[in-house]
């Protein structure tokens, strides 16, 4: 008798221990697919339950019900809640990857992202021959804006000139910031003649457009091609140069 009285109580039904899988599936396999699978298990244990078989049978009936509800309202309730931090967690990492990826003045890329970017066309091209073309363009007499206008007009013309660029570009193309009023622009798929029909529409383009000032805006741009055994630093390089001479012939 008093080692039947001193026995701890039963342990919990083993399927309680379920619960934990079912939160780390929320993790890897996403909330939808696992919400989806819990309805489908909550299905079968009710209907396995009301034919008296299956984890939740016990001596009385109302035991059994009341077991099935406590795992049920447990999975469900902790499903539900791993799953709302979940999407919250990647809600966040989505946007702090935006602003990795994107200038928050103007909404052109980065410099890593568009590294990132160069990377893949220098393959393509190495691997498939596909061409590609740089351009790169900065902002005429910036710095006579800022100090005539001041900053705030300064960044305005900033993000109104990245916003007319996007326009004349496809969207196979991207608009990288690369540092105060200078911007590269990539063009995958693209030969020097292409590549020049897009500089020049984008001259065009900027020079034509009211920005609202005294002073008329325009831009220089470079523009260099893909060729054999060129790298990065080649390209930036020979874009470079190739805007300061733009530059220096008006």
């Amino acid at each position: 008798m008093w080692f039947h009285s001193v026995w701890p109580e039963p342990l919990p039904n083993p399927i309680f221990f379920t619960v934990p899988l079912l939160l780390w599936a929320v993790l890897r396999l996403g909330f939808r697919v696992t919400f989806l699978s819990i309805l489908v298990i909550a299905i079968i244990a009710v209907v396995i339950t009301s034919k008296l078989h299956g984890p939740f049978i016990h001596v009385t009936p109302l035991m059994s019900i009341i077991e099935l509800q406590l795992y049920l309202s447990i999975v469900i309730t902790s499903v539900l809640v791993v799953g709302i931090i979940s999407s919250q967690r990647d809600m966040l990492l989505e946007e702090l990857q935006l602003k990795l990826d994107h200038d928050l003045l103007t909404g052109a890329w980065t410099r890593s992202c568009f590294m990132s970017s160069f990377d893949s066309e220098a393959e393509r091209y190495f691997r498939y021959g596909t061409p590609f073309c740089l351009i790169m363009f900065d902002i005429d007499f910036f710095k006579k804006i800022n100090d005539t206008f001041g900053h705030e007009v300064g960044d305005e013309v900033l993000s109104k000139v990245c916003k007319v660029i996007n326009g004349e570009l496809r969207d196979i193309d991207s608009l990288t910031r690369w540092g105060g009023e200078e911007f590269i622009i990539l063009l995958p798929n693209t030969i020097l003649d292409g590549g020049h029909q897009i500089a020049e529409r984008c001259r065009t383009k900027i020079a034509e457009h009211d920005f609202l000032l005294e002073q008329q805006i325009t831009i220089s741009l470079g523009l260099t091609q893909s060729s054999k055994n060129i790298t990065m630093k080649d390209m930036l390089e020979k874009v470079d140069d190739a805007t300061y001479t733009s530059k220096r012939n008006g």
